[in-house]
């Protein structure tokens, strides 16, 4: 409504206009006019608030050209093409887009998991201690950095009764080892093959292939790696709220292309 009452907007926004589902159709109409500039508050705009921000300034009237963004977290200014940060390749905005990040970018297949994430396991429903009728719940701490094992944590580890595991969502993977798991929030993405008679509480997202894909070692290695963990960064606008793996940035969980290994 403001782009249609005025020539030119400045609006404080919710840092998720760039990249979350909801604000699809906003995408949409913002990249097609002109956006001088995104500023980047991160949670530095305003006090006591939380939630990330960001400023944009859009001139309604003219076309897309050069956008400078700035971010006030990381203390840098970069002028990129508005075409190249809204390219339709990716499921949204990629502001800080740059060489590396398009050089990793053509050696990963992306777009090839749906994801799943259950919040149904919480304190009131698990143990402690372990006992003959209980399965193991794996929270994102009990995956190892490099996603190779699953980690003892003493005063951590909680357990389910089989029979109130049954009646969950997160039940139906258990066991299955065509899928894979990965921490939910964090920018220490690994991922590990699903194990037996485990289920996933929320701080676990499960990754489910779309194709009859088996990733290899080296392919699961990847996701735990300085230089895939610099690119989905990159790939995730350097959020630090808004980190879940959803339907939309479980896209950039890409496979290492068979042509790159070695």
């Amino acid at each position: 409504k403001a782009m249609i009452l005025s020539d030119y907007v400045v609006m404080i926004t919710p840092k998720a206009v760039l990249n979350t589902p909801e604000f699809r159709k906003t995408r949409d109409i913002l990249a097609n006019k002109k956006i001088d500039c995104i500023q980047d508050y991160g949670e530095n705009g305003f006090k006591g608030v939380l939630v990330e921000t960001i400023c944009l300034f859009i001139d309604t009237l003219g076309q897309p050209d050069d956008t400078i963004v700035e971010s006030i977290t990381l203390k840098k200014s970069i002028t990129q093409k508005q075409k190249y940060i809204t390219d339709k390749s990716y499921p949204y905005w990629i502001i800080y887009r740059d060489d590396f990040f398009d050089g990793i970018s053509k050696r990963l297949d992306f777009d090839k998991f749906t994801v799943f994430r259950d919040r149904q396991i919480t304190n009131s429903n698990t143990v402690q201690q372990k006992g003959n009728d209980c399965i193991r719940v794996i929270k994102s701490r009990n995956i190892s950095d490099d996603g190779k094992e699953i980690i003892d944590i003493p005063g951590y580890d909680t357990y389910i009764k089989k029979d109130k595991a049954e009646e969950l969502s997160a039940y139906k993977y258990v066991g299955n080892k065509n899928v894979y798991l990965t921490p939910n929030m964090t920018y220490k993405p690994r991922v590990m093959r699903n194990t037996d008679n485990v289920v996933v509480n929320g701080s676990v997202a499960v990754l489910i292939p779309k194709d009859d894909i088996e990733l290899t070692d080296e392919q699961m290695e990847y996701f735990s790696t300085d230089e895939y963990r610099h690119f989905y960064k990159i790939a995730r606008n350097y959020q630090t709220r808004s980190l879940n793996v959803d339907a939309t940035s479980v896209f950039f969980y890409g496979v290492l292309k068979e042509c790159c290994n070695g």
